[in-house]
């Protein structure tokens, strides 16, 4: 069996309005893979136009099998059940909240009967209406979508997006990470050892950041080191794309977790997946542990296929 997940996202990049859907098919939490995704620019004072772009989006939900598997852990232990398709969905933190209920509530009046409660709704709760009353109206009887609500974080440091200052402690750093990897790759287990150290001191110092926030227990994507080429020549940052790091990283990072689950953690050297497409992937990675009877959660993301920006 495969299961099914989906990534939509609303957010502005420069002066376009973006409307990102990505579909993703999982055969393991192991193999969880974008199959096709799309963004479209929409003219946000152009009701249809809007408006077909999220019916694109949810065409995708309801295109979607239904999806059924026997549970071999917890209480329902044994029973087969319908495994809801995730949807994974929302905009940047920050948004120009506004304008996005003035479109939405323009492209789909027949959703919102009480306008004057929607005009002071959260973005994020017009869109999990939308998509809640589109899907009823549609969907197989049988079938199943359980929405979950993310933020995107969108740089709005221009330092972050140019290239870093190489400083000294830098490149020593740079030295001393190779050494431990040539080593390592020689089949040294002390030096194993000690990148495997390195990784969780990084994951503990994120923890204990996180629980800082109030982030923590709904961290599901971490970005270690900026998404910018330049920041690939720094080690300290790339050096968990080596071996199982990012496995002992996680494995480090939900020590303190109530429920743990799946992260995706990518650093510089990792291809920016769509819109919340890695956080999907753990989601489906969660799925997949609850069908297959618990499967320590590590780390998961969406691998990129041969397909359309």
């Amino acid at each position: 069996m495969q299961l099914h997940g989906i990534a939509t996202a609303l957010y502005d990049s420069g002066e376009k309005t973006i409307v990102s859907v990505a579909a993703l098919n999982s055969n393991s939490a192991n193999d969880i893979f974008i199959v096709n995704s799309q963004k479209v620019q929409v003219n946000p004072s152009k009701p249809a136009e809007v408006r077909d772009a999220f019916k694109s989006v949810m065409d995708k939900m309801l295109r979607q099998p239904v999806q059924r598997g026997v549970i071999q852990q917890g209480p329902n232990k044994g029973f087969e059940a319908v495994i809801p398709v995730e949807v994974i969905y929302g905009t940047p933190f920050k948004h120009p909240a506004e304008a996005y209920r003035s479109m939405l509530l323009s492209a789909f009046p027949m959703y919102f009967k009480n306008r004057k409660k929607a005009r002071n709704a959260p973005v994020d709760k017009l869109l999990m209406g939308i998509f809640k009353a589109y899907y009823e109206e549609h969907c197989h009887p049988d079938s199943m979508i359980e929405l979950n609500r993310y933020h995107l974080f969108l740089p709005d440091n221009k330092e972050l997006l140019k290239a870093p200052v190489i400083t000294e402690e830098d490149e020593r750093a740079n030295v001393e990470y190779l050494k431990l990897y040539k080593a390592a790759e020689a089949g040294s287990e002390e030096a194993r050892i000690v990148l495997e150290i390195c990784a969780r001191k990084v994951a503990r110092a994120l923890t204990e950041k996180f629980e800082e926030d109030g982030t923590y227990d709904a961290t599901r994507f971490i970005q270690y080191g900026p998404n910018n080429e330049s920041y690939r020549r720094l080690l300290k940052y790339t050096f968990l794309n080596w071996f199982d790091l990012k496995n002992v990283f996680v494995d480090e990072f939900i020590k303190n977790m109530k429920n743990p689950y799946y992260v995706c953690v990518k650093t510089p050297n990792d291809k920016p997946a769509p819109p919340f497409a890695d956080i999907c992937a753990t989601y489906l990675a969660d799925q997949w542990s609850i069908l297959e009877g618990g499967n320590k959660p590590k780390h998961a993301y969406a691998r990129q296929l041969d397909i359309a920006a």
